[in-house]
């Protein structure tokens, strides 16, 4: 939680010194079109996800067990770290970072910059850094291709 509260407090004085907007301009003011869009997104990423799983599961004649230590407040816990966490990335790398690049660079600079820091943060975050397959393959599996088709 502190990290999302720095990351608000860099970005907001950061978008008044480069921009001269105020933090409004992230998005933070819910719109029914925002809903839809977020809804969709969100429904979409789950239903591939579950898909993706349920392949790779096939796949290798593998099957799921219920965690025997699994609890409500577990879960509960484990589902708000997740939650934290792609916020602390969604606001570093799409929140005042992207909206600067883009101001500055347009669009196709801007999503080419922000993917590709998104992916380089990765390879700090997954201790891959100084492997270069691994560190390919990580940049190619974060939002690197999302970047590039977003730019072209």
């Amino acid at each position: 939680m502190v990290g999302l509260i720095i990351i608000l407090v860099i970005s907001w004085p950061l978008l008044w010194m480069v921009e001269k907007k105020n933090l409004s301009v992230l998005g933070f003011k819910p719109t029914k079109n925002r809903l839809k869009n977020f809804c969709v997104g969100f429904f979409m990423a789950a239903l591939l996800c579950a898909i993706y799983h349920l392949i790779k599961v096939t796949a290798v004649h593998n099957c799921w067990m219920l965690n025997s230590k699994l609890s409500g407040s577990n879960l509960i816990n484990s589902t708000w770290w997740i939650i934290k966490s792609v916020l602390f990335e969604e606001l570093l790398f799409r929140g005042a970072l992207l909206y600067i690049l883009i101001k500055k660079l347009g669009p196709r600079w801007g999503c080419l910059l922000s993917a590709g820091a998104f992916g380089i943060y990765h390879w700090f975050s997954y201790g891959a850094f100084g492997n270069p397959m691994q560190m390919l393959i990580i940049l190619l599996m974060t939002d690197f291709w999302m970047g590039i088709g977003q730019s072209l």
